[in-house]
């Protein structure tokens, strides 16, 4: 027997997927490139003001992020406000399929309608007149950094404390604090040069704001 002479294998076979199920996958697909578009402001802005990469830039790229610093330049972050999708798809009932028990007093439909996006193939192959439209709208428009992303920096790892660290330290804008191997907080730092840092507070690879402590614990003893 033809397969048009029996309407539930030819749904079947026609079908996409339930259109709850259609619509939503057009929202996480959208959610998927908005997260693209902000990973990669984010990674452009890391990129700038991640002062530890300071030491692999040539002289005359270093001058260069140093300016653009200095200008205040804050990558452009873009997001999705609308979203606008036109697809021609078939609509039909799941004749086989129903739905879950009555939810919060009201009565489910009984069937589920499921959506196949419409091509070339199904529709000469089942000779398919109907269509239906479902239009949804997209726009890609610039907008502000979020507040407060300039002042984003990826803490080093600070292996050492010597002049250099501190000079570093300053420059990305943090407050520091010594201490000792016994947590007792270090006043004078004279004398102070090239000890091994134990521990420290944010830790390597943490994203803090300028204006935040970071907390060194050095060894007792000086290297070498």
């Amino acid at each position: 027997m033809s397969n048009t002479n029996n309407p539930v294998q030819l749904f079947s076979e026609l079908l996409g997927g339930p259109l709850g199920e259609l619509i939503s996958s057009v929202g996480q697909g959208v959610g998927d490139a908005q997260a693209a578009l902000d990973q990669g402001a984010l990674q452009q802005t890391l990129d700038i003001y991640d002062i530890s990469k300071d030491e692999d830039r040539s002289t005359e790229e270093l001058n260069l992020v140093n300016l653009i610093r200095e200008m205040g330049y804050q990558p452009t972050f873009y997001s999705i406000p609308e979203t606008e999708v036109e697809a021609q798809i078939s609509l039909s009932l799941d004749l086989k399929s129903e739905q879950s028990t009555p939810t919060a007093g009201y009565t489910l439909s009984k069937y589920k309608v499921n959506a196949t996006p419409l091509n070339a193939g199904n529709m000469n192959r089942y000779g398919i007149q109907a269509d239906a439209m479902a239009k949804l709208k997209f726009k890609i428009v610039p907008v502000p950094p979020p507040p407060g992303s300039a002042d984003l920096r990826l803490v080093p790892d600070f292996d050492h404390w010597n002049a250099e660290t501190k000079e570093m330290i300053q420059r990305l804008g943090f407050i520091y604090e010594l201490r000792a191997e016994d947590d007792t907080l270090i006043t004078d730092e004279e004398g102070l040069d090239d000890y091994i840092v134990l521990e420290q507070t944010p830790t390597a690879g943490t994203i803090s704001k300028t204006g935040n402590l970071l907390v060194l614990k050095i060894a007792e003893e000086q290297v070498g």
